[in-house]
């Protein structure tokens, strides 16, 4: 029997989370990401430059509030661009550097392009590479472990972030249908 390679393994994993994230965006419009599942939920808002930014809170608020899919777009745009710079570019990116490009079409564009960017950097890590805790410990939130298990945090990340996506636009789509049936009595 052959050992298993741990970067086939996570590069599997990584295009599952994909396909997740790919399955439970299709379809989806500007609108419909902008809508807010809740009052007091976290979207993304022109400024008065007509810059997209988030909204956000330096204390991790707790609960956390309810966001919106824009929001979460932005996001998995945000995190994994500084997460990518860190590991196989040119360093972090601020958070506020971190726009919202403005609509669905351009977030998920953004999403694929960390997606390859990623994508290609762990497809020629070498095993040292995938064991070295220096190379982790450029990327955020992981230190002291390998790098190999910040690959497994972004997979399980955007894993997460598709799951979002999709309950919030379950809870879209049924709230939007029981509107719809009260206003039709």
């Amino acid at each position: 029997m052959t050992g298993v390679d741990e970067r086939e393994t996570l590069l599997w994993q990584l295009g599952t989370a994909a396909s997740l994230f790919d399955l439970l965006t299709a379809g989806l419009s500007d609108e419909e990401a902008h809508r807010a599942p809740a009052a007091e939920a976290w979207s993304v808002r022109q400024d008065e430059a007509g810059v997209w930014r988030a909204d956000w809170s330096d204390a991790e608020p707790d609960p956390a509030p309810p966001t919106t899919v824009a929001w979460l777009l932005w996001h998995i745009g945000w995190w994994w661009s500084d997460v990518t710079g860190r590991a196989f570019g040119d360093g972090a990116v601020p958070r506020e550097d971190a726009a919202w490009p403005g609509s669905v079409a351009a977030a998920v564009e953004r999403v694929h392009d960390c997606h390859a960017r990623w994508k290609a950097g762990v497809a020629t890590a070498s095993a040292g590479d995938l064991a070295s805790t220096t190379l982790a410990d450029r990327c955020w939130p992981l230190t002291g472990f390998p790098f190999s298990h910040v690959v497994a945090w972004v997979n399980a990340e955007l894993m997460n972030n598709s799951a979002e996506i999709g309950v919030t636009r379950r809870i879209l789509s049924a709230g939007r249908s029981r509107f719809a049936s009260s206003t039709e009595a």
